[in-house]
């Protein structure tokens, strides 16, 4: 069981100390998590908290059971961690390759397990024929796999995305949809996004944020439900509907942190 649970986080954002997460607690215990919520929800916020580019100002969050807080569990945390942001580049000059034999560089691979490396995760995003290809020639959906490529080097626990769909067109999305699938076999997967396809495709749980605050946690079939159907029904329409009875506090939490 994989679980991320959050207790009493809280971040403030510039002169003002305007509240990005504000007393947040929840807990999850499967392998793909989305954090769903408008723009302004604190989603963005909250991926780099728990990708430990940001400092909360309060609280802590774990990870099956491990809190991250001191220096040493950090540092092991980050040896454990793969991160998607949303502006993801890589190195256009670079082959596809030649990119992620420097990402291992980076996350300190050890040189024997490099190429093993690189070959699964092209493997893994059906990149295998675009391996000596330079990044600046791909498509943004490629691009877009490639970065998946690069979170799944070192075998990590833990592969953070923020908004890995956005500007996919539909069948790019549906692609990236079975890329993401064998990712999760054998980590957790936890991405923000605002659009309720990505909920149903990928997730299989949901975290709903709404100005810094924790708004619902459960399954997707539980947040569907909260728009009144049953919760076998999963539809993007359905949590579409779910989700926005949430926000307008329909609907209720299912579980919370400590």
């Amino acid at each position: 069981m994989s679980t991320l649970a959050a207790s009493h986080l809280r971040k403030t954002l510039g002169r003002r100390r305007v509240p990005a997460l504000d007393d947040l607690s929840f807990t999850t215990t499967t392998r793909r998590v989305a954090v769903l919520g408008p723009n302004g929800a604190g989603k963005t916020t909250l991926f780099r908290v728990l990708a430990t580019l940001a400092d909360p100002d309060g609280g802590s969050f774990s990870v099956a059971d491990q809190e991250v807080a001191t220096p040493g569990e950090v540092e092991a945390y980050r040896r454990s961690l793969g991160v998607l942001p949303q502006s993801f580049s890589a190195l256009g000059s670079y082959s596809c390759a030649e990119f992620l034999e420097y990402v291992c560089w980076l996350k300190k691979v050890p040189r024997p397990a490099v190429a093993e490396n690189v070959d699964q995760a092209l493997r893994t995003v059906d990149l295998e024929d675009r391996r000596d290809a330079r990044v600046r020639t791909l498509s943004g959906g490629m691009r877009r796999r490639l970065g998946l490529a690069q979170t799944t080097l070192g075998d990590p626990d833990v592969i953070l995305m923020d908004e890995p769909t956005a500007g996919l067109d539909p069948e790019q999305r549906d692609r990236f949809a079975g890329v993401f699938e064998r990712a999760s076999e054998t980590a957790l997967v936890v991405f923000t996004t605002h659009i309720s396809a990505d909920v149903v495709n990928l997730a299989e749980e949901v975290v709903v944020l709404f100005e810094g605050r924790l708004r619902f946690v459960g399954t997707v079939g539980e947040l569907a439900a909260c728009g009144g159907g049953p919760a076998r029904d999963v539809s993007s329409e359905s949590v579409d509907a779910g989700y926005i009875a949430v926000l307008r506090g329909e609907g209720h939490v299912d579980r919370g942190g400590a």
